[in-house]
């Protein structure tokens, strides 16, 4: 015996693919970022539930939202990075290298182990 999906069944099915094909794509549009010449760009790539304000040399930058990226160009350098949740209490901080023609990117995670801080991961990468 077959069953023929009813109307319902077609909307879940349809709900679900669209679903699957948002979380496969991911939020990495700012990943292939292309600094301008000359410059570097660091990427914010907030793996957290929560929204993340973000400091560059006591500057503050946009916030990157839960789940989102964000590229701040920057000519070459050292500069000092500050993260900061949005209404929460975890908080990181340390200096990063911007290269010239390059990505600087920064992933945070949620350290399992200390519910006040980020796990932070930093590596370079070509546009």
């Amino acid at each position: 015996m077959i069953i023929a999906p009813t109307s319902i069944g077609r909307r879940t099915i349809a709900v679900l693919a669209c679903l699957l094909v948002i979380g496969l794509s991911g939020c990495d549009d700012d990943l292939d970022h292309q600094p301008p010449a000359g410059q570097g760009a660091v990427i914010i790539n907030n793996q957290t539930g929560s929204d993340i304000r973000v400091f560059l040399d006591g500057e503050e930058q946009p916030t990157v939202r839960a789940y989102r990226d964000r590229a701040i160009d920057r000519p070459p350098g050292v500069y000092r990075l500050v993260l900061d949740q949005r209404g929460g209490d975890r908080t990181f901080r340390d200096d990063i290298d911007v290269i010239a023609n390059r990505l600087t990117v920064v992933d945070v995670a949620t350290d399992p182990f200390h519910g006040a801080r980020y796990d932070v991961a930093v590596f370079f990468r070509n546009p």
